[in-house]
């Protein structure tokens, strides 16, 4: 039985703009888990935020490649938000960001995901949302209609 059967949901179309993929569950259980929620959920269309690096710095080298993988079998009815990867050293400059941004609009990433905005994030990284490491990218991302979805002020 869906979720609105059981709660007496309309059956409107309803879209998830932000849901994660775990990196403990291989690829093709995590393909058929999103599958399962949709349909229980009655989700017309769902939006994969890859998250490459947590706020406390983990890292997961595979989450955007999990991301469009999964977006590419979606049918349509799947988005893949790309993340940003930062070094916390000298690499982490306006260049290599506007870089990486490029290179997933180029890859046909959907939209761009960032956690630069966390409290924790913006400490160790360092960053500035409106200095000029992001200046540019933000410009791309505007003339070439880019969605972004930033974490601001959450733990």
């Amino acid at each position: 039985m869906k979720y609105i059967e059981k709660h007496n949901y309309s059956d409107m179309k309803i879209n998830d703009i932000h849901c994660h993929i775990s990196r403990q569950y291989p690829i093709e259980e995590t393909r058929a888990n999103i599958k399962h929620q949709m349909e229980y959920l009655n989700l017309d269309k769902i939006a994969l935020m890859a998250l490459e690096q947590s706020s406390k710095g983990e890292i997961d080298n595979t989450a955007n490649l999990k991301a469009l993988y999964l977006r590419d079998r979606g049918e349509g009815r799947i988005y893949a938000f790309a993340s940003l990867r930062y070094f916390a050293d000298e690499r982490d400059t306006a260049e290599e960001i506007f870089r990486q941004v490029k290179l997933y609009h180029k890859l046909g990433f959907d939209g761009i995901k960032m956690l630069d905005g966390k409290p924790n994030f913006h400490e160790y990284y360092k960053c500035k949302l409106d200095g000029e490491r992001y200046a540019k990218m933000f410009l791309y991302m505007e003339e070439n209609d880019i969605p972004l979805l930033i974490h601001v002020n959450d733990f």
